[in-house]
């Protein structure tokens, strides 16, 4: 089993017994965005020829008065034993295992815009019937797709991006297959 998900587990554990679950879990949810679409921050909480005190003041400066302090105290655990790099694992872990807790499945949904609220409406609905279970969104905006959605649920992607669809027409094209 991943360190990840061991630290997930035990953070989980500690804030259900300090009624702080929910705290963490939208910590988290944050947090994992963040890391995803600022790269300068990734960077500054895992890059190893940082050091890591200026890595722990760091993220004391920047996460003291917006995080709950059971999640900084996860945060700044994992860069004092030399694990920073597992921060955004982590990240997902508690999702992933907050998620499962309350059986249902994370689906990471990106897009190039954020979703509109009838747009999260009907995809939810859309992936409850695909999976057969309740869904919980993490949306991540990519600027980098030019439109359409990228969705990942357990091990199986749904790519509906613009790049994604020409890229299989192009592998069709290819073959000498036409998609009908």
């Amino acid at each position: 089993m991943s360190l990840a998900r061991e630290y997930a587990r035990a953070a989980l554990s500690l804030a259900q017994a300090e009624g702080a679950a929910a705290d963490l879990e939208g910590d988290c949810r944050r947090l994992g965005v963040l890391l995803e679409q600022e790269p300068r921050l990734r960077a500054a909480l895992t890059d190893p020829s940082y050091p890591r005190e200026a890595r722990e003041r760091f993220l004391e400066e920047l996460f003291r008065e917006r995080l709950h302090p059971l999640t900084l105290n996860f945060l700044r655990f994992l860069i004092l034993q030399g694990r920073a790099r597992e921060v955004a694992s982590f990240t997902e872990e508690v999702l992933l295992q907050a998620a499962q807790a309350r059986r249902r499945v994370l689906a990471e949904v990106r897009t190039a815009e954020p979703l509109e609220e009838e747009q999260r409406e009907r995809l939810v609905e859309a992936l409850e019937k695909a999976t057969g279970m309740k869904v919980e969104l993490k949306e991540v905006v990519e600027r980098g797709l030019l439109g359409g959605v990228v969705v990942k649920v357990g091990d199986r992607v749904f790519d509906g991006s613009v790049k994604g669809r020409l890229g299989a027409l192009k592998e069709a094209l290819e073959r000498g297959v036409l998609p009908g």
